[in-house]
């Protein structure tokens, strides 16, 4: 995310870059384990298949959360904070009038110029039924109901329209087997990682509880060593098939074979 010297006004960059390491799709990851996946090079084809940025990469604006600290009330004016990684504060100017939500910031298009922007969010809201009321955004493109508006590019939309997707649907198969089998080790307080000692029962939790999370850790951690079995057995292909191509058998004399 791209940041003036004022640190008193809202910042957003449109492509901002993923960080971390990239995932396949669970389709992608089927056809590799059956060995039908055709590939360029070792891990190639199915990382980031999608080809969509994952919403935890951008900036978002919480119906809910906004509606639960009073901000839509006739004649609010406020402002939004929030803090970067690096630690610099940010925020967003808000005005709500008429049931619609303005919004006060500054965007730039990969380091161009700076350029005031303001954005109108119709604002709906609904009773809740053990009485109070929530609060939805009506989105500005679509025009339907939405929680929660990305700022993904120059104004706040919903996550289709910004064509976003979430982390988790472009794991591949292994690698949601492997974070379930490490959320239910958390859940028994044992200790993380394929293989280790998941420990003893934990008080007041029933045995036959106990015997369904032990017998789904182990079959989450199955699919996940198959998969690291495969992916060790691609590496060592890899690296013979580059020996082979560095060093060529090469043979003279009257043994020679033609």
């Amino acid at each position: 995310m791209e940041r003036s010297s004022q640190p008193a006004r809202f910042t957003l960059c449109l492509h901002r870059t993923a960080v971390g390491p990239a995932s396949a799709t669970e389709s992608h990851s089927r056809r590799a384990l059956s060995g039908k996946h055709w590939r360029s090079g070792f891990g190639s084809g199915g990382w980031n298949a999608k080809q969509a940025s994952p919403v935890e990469h951008h900036r978002r604006i919480d119906a809910g959360l906004m509606c639960r600290r009073r901000v839509f009330r006739e004649g609010y004016r406020g402002r939004l904070y929030w803090k970067s990684d690096d630690g610099e504060s940010n925020w967003i100017g808000t005005a709500f009038q008429d049931g619609c939500l303005g919004l006060d910031f500054r965007y730039r298009l990969n380091g161009g110029d700076w350029q005031p922007t303001q954005q109108t969010i119709s604002i709906l809201r609904l009773p809740c039924p053990k009485g109070g009321e929530t609060a939805l955004f009506l989105c500005p493109r679509c025009g339907k109901r939405r929680k929660h508006l990305y700022g993904a590019g120059r104004l706040f939309l919903c996550r289709n329209c910004h064509g976003l997707t979430y982390s988790t649907q472009r794991e591949r198969v292994c690698d949601r087997a492997g974070r379930r089998a490490r959320k239910l080790r958390r859940k028994l307080g044992a200790e993380i990682g394929l293989g280790a000692f998941t420990g003893f029962k934990p008080k007041c939790m029933h045995q036959r509880t106990f015997d369904t999370i032990l017998a789904e850790i182990h079959a989450c951690e199955d699919i996940a060593e198959e998969q690291l079995v495969v992916l060790l057995g691609r590496i060592a292909s890899d690296r013979i098939g580059a020996h082979k191509q560095k060093s060529p058998l090469v043979m003279s004399g009257p043994f020679a074979l033609f």
